[in-house]
């Protein structure tokens, strides 16, 4: 039987981040596997660091599970609690293997990497000051004379049918969605791990 886990890696050199966090199985750990990193910024430095320098590397397993998924699941909580992919302490730049940066425009996911991408957004959350942009949007924000200026000429001459119309008169349901922001136990997220 496979079994799954999820490890910390610490480097005790002086060419990247002291840690790196991931999850693959038990067998390979034991095989002295020491992790995959794939971002441009240390990618190079890791696997030559690993080739020439393999005793600055200590892999520790954090925690074991039956299935790949929950191993995955693991990693990212760690992640997100440490915010790795944003902490100069962490080689990660990434989420469970989705990256946070480059743009996604016009690629095609695979069924493992949409599934992925789902479980590394669980449990994120909006900080104050995007919280307070969407507020501002969903309940309108004052414009400058120069904007409403624009907006009337850029609406001159607009025929508008009564379906329109009707549609603009409607009132606009902000409260419902100003009230999933406010949420706040919609996207809790649980850590209860252990480092042995």
């Amino acid at each position: 039987m496979t079994i799954y886990v999820t490890y910390l890696t610490t480097y005790h050199g002086n060419l990247l981040p002291p840690f790196y966090i991931g999850h693959t199985t038990e067998d390979k750990i034991g095989a002295g596997y020491k992790g995959s990193v794939s971002s441009k910024e240390y990618k190079r430095i890791w696997k030559n660091e690993c080739k020439v320098n393999p005793h600055l590397f200590v892999t520790r397993i954090i925690s074991y599970h039956e299935t790949r998924e929950n191993a995955i699941e693991k990693e990212i909580m760690i992640l997100r609690h440490f915010k790795a992919h944003k902490n100069p302490m962490y080689i990660n730049k990434n989420i469970g293997g989705v990256s946070f940066y480059g743009t996604y425009k016009g690629k095609t996911f695979s069924e493992e990497h949409k599934r992925r991408i789902s479980i590394s957004n669980m449990g994120k959350t909006h900080s104050k000051e995007s919280k307070n942009k969407i507020k501002t949007t969903l309940t309108g924000r004052k414009h400058s004379e120069e904007t409403i200026l624009r907006i009337k000429n850029s609406c001159k001459g607009r025929i508008l049918s009564e379906e329109t119309k009707a549609k603009m008169r409607k009132p606009k349901n902000t409260q419902h969605k100003l009230k999933m922001l406010g949420n706040k136990n919609a996207s809790k997220t649980l850590f209860s791990w252990k480092y042995e």
